[in-house]
């Protein structure tokens, strides 16, 4: 009763598996059929007409009263009974024996259950987007220069749902949690979210990030500086249980509800799961290296320069660091 959908994540249909539970119980009285049946007689009183009188049904005529006066009813001739008799019906009734089944209305009969794992802080990487400046000076004097390095991102948590349970009415349940790690938020999250629906819960936005920094090179010095934004994705997954109940299709037990027939709670408790991710960018890491310029070395970036000023060089890039480089412990 779990099908995977066209988004790849599992939908578990209450109906489908309820009826299928309740496909295998006992028969039970799901409706009565009404039927008549011939239990006697009833006969009006006799009475007397001519005996010519077409499709009557008539006894023999009364020797006693063969001929009857005019003036009595103003026919002449033989007088005979007509009886008429009709059959007596009983309504009875039938028990109609089936399978019950749900009307699909199902409620919440015990908030949802939420567990939630903490992720193994070591395994988590942290994603460093870095911009590399080199700068020569090839002068006597010292040389200021400018850096500046910008990054764009989203930031925020946005909930994945793997398994959800399709249902008549909507079922939420909190999510939550609040993990510390050295000394400082690791991922957090609050909210209600909706488990009877696959639809996707985001509250990331675009964040933009900017760095500028006046960069000091001594005399006759190379200079390689650093600087990085630093983003971790941290998953915490959720895994949930939800208890139903419901009504059942008319029947003539008094059997209202789906407790009554499966009265075990394991039969009206369904799985939830999904993911948390929490998107957050943090700190600026900078760094520089340093080393003295020769001669040679100036004439040779001097002669690439077409004998001007040595202009600086900028490349981006990039570089995954795992918990355990950096001695990450909760």
């Amino acid at each position: 009763m779990q099908a995977a959908t066209s988004t790849g994540k599992l939908e578990t249909d209450v109906l489908s598996v309820v009826n299928a539970r309740l496909a295998q119980l006992r028969d039970y009285i799901v409706s009565r059929s009404e039927y008549q049946v011939v239990v006697g007689q009833w006969c009006r009183p006799p009475r007397k007409l001519p005996c010519d009188v077409g499709g009557a049904i008539m006894s023999t005529p009364a020797a006693d009263d063969a001929r009857i006066p005019p003036e009595d009813d103003g026919h002449i001739g033989p007088q005979c009974y007509e009886q008429q008799c009709y059959d007596k019906y009983e309504t009875r009734y039938k028990d109609v024996m089936g399978k019950l089944t749900s009307n699909g209305s199902f409620q919440v009969e015990v908030r949802p259950v939420v567990k939630v794992e903490e992720p193994n802080w070591q395994d988590i990487p942290t994603m460093y987007f870095g911009l590399r400046a080199t700068y020569l000076n090839c002068s006597t004097e010292r040389q200021e220069y400018g850096f500046n390095h910008s990054f764009r991102s989203k930031v925020g948590t946005r909930v994945v749902k793997t398994k959800t349970v399709k249902n008549s009415q909507d079922v939420s349940a909190e999510v939550s949690f609040s993990f510390v790690v050295n000394g400082k938020i690791g991922a957090k999250f609050s909210k209600e979210i909706s488990v009877s629906d696959q639809s996707d819960v985001s509250e990331e936005r675009e964040e933009n990030l900017a760095f500028s920094q006046k960069i000091n090179v001594g005399p006759m010095q190379e200079m390689i500086y650093h600087h990085e934004f630093a983003q971790r994705v941290v998953d915490v997954p959720y895994s949930g249980t939800v208890q139903l109940n419901g009504g059942v299709s008319q029947n003539f037990e008094n059997i209202t509800s789906l407790a009554q027939v499966l009265p075990n709670a394991a039969d009206r408790t369904f799985e939830f799961a999904g993911v948390v991710s929490d998107t957050s960018l943090y700190g600026d890491v900078t760094k520089n290296l340093t080393r003295k310029l020769t001669e040679k070395e100036c004439a040779e970036h001097f002669s690439k320069a077409g004998g001007g000023v040595i202009p600086p060089s900028f490349e981006p890039y990039t570089r995954i660091s795992s918990g355990k480089d950096q001695g990450v412990k909760q």
